[in-house]
């Protein structure tokens, strides 16, 4: 009801696709936003495969909403989490239609950049998820020092985004200091290159700080206000 709302573009991670946090999606619909999910690139029902610049999907699908009548093209927002979270902060960096972007825990540089030299056992969690990462950029087969070079090329150190840009759009980033996927020494490293960004770091906190949700989950809908000039 009313005009059209701004648009939060959701994305998760290896194990959390567009149907996921569904109660979460409706209490953003309740706070006056407009919700578009999709899938990261290599999971779920995405056509895509993972790819290092698999934000090139994201901004597509941005060009799409723009189109849209009963959206606010002007205003959108990408939300994403986990292993989608470095394309949030590739598009703020470089997508000028993205109003503001929130980063939940996503890598940067040394996440991509492990210093390994076989795969864990399939059957612990690391296992599971390299299995899915391989999986998701299409890979299965191939010999570990090619899979390993491939992600190397994920680092957006790598790619060039370690400078400040004069037209990024607002960046937040929720992390927490236990993170044993996305190594939180990543955000140090995105503000020491010069990127600007908001941050929520949870002392102790493990892989998105959900023990913290009732903290940053206000925080960061307050921070898509303010931007959308909701206030």
């Amino acid at each position: 009801a009313g005009p059209p709302a701004p648009v939060i573009l959701w994305s998760g991670g290896l194990d959390g696709w567009k149907d996921t946090a569904i109660e979460f999606k409706q209490s953003l619909l309740e706070q006056g936003f407009a919700v578009f999910a999709m899938d990261l690139p290599g999971t779920g029902e995405s056509q895509w495969r993972l790819e290092a610049t698999s934000e090139r999907i994201y901004s597509r699908a941005i060009d799409y909403l723009k189109t849209r009548p009963d959206v606010d093209g002007s205003r959108i927002a990408p939300y994403f989490g986990s292993f989608s979270g470095a394309y949030a902060i590739k598009l703020a960096l470089r997508d000028p239609d993205v109003t503001c972007a929130v980063d939940h825990s996503g890598g940067v540089h040394l996440f991509y950049t492990p210093q390994v030299t076989e795969l864990p056992p399939l059957t612990t969690s690391y296992g599971m998820r390299a299995t899915a990462t391989i999986h998701a950029m299409g890979m299965t087969g191939a010999s570990i020092p090619d899979v390993l070079s491939t992600y190397a090329t994920f680092s957006l150190k790598h790619q060039g985004y370690f400078q400040a840009s004069p037209k990024q759009a607002p960046l937040l980033t929720i992390h927490g200091t236990e993170d044993d996927l996305m190594p939180v020494q990543d955000v140090y490293l995105l503000s020491e290159a010069g990127v600007k960004q908001e941050t929520l770091i949870y002392d102790g906190a493990g892989h998105m700080a959900w023990d913290h949700t009732d903290d940053h989950q206000p925080k960061m809908i307050a921070f898509l206000k303010k931007h959308f000039g909701m206030d």
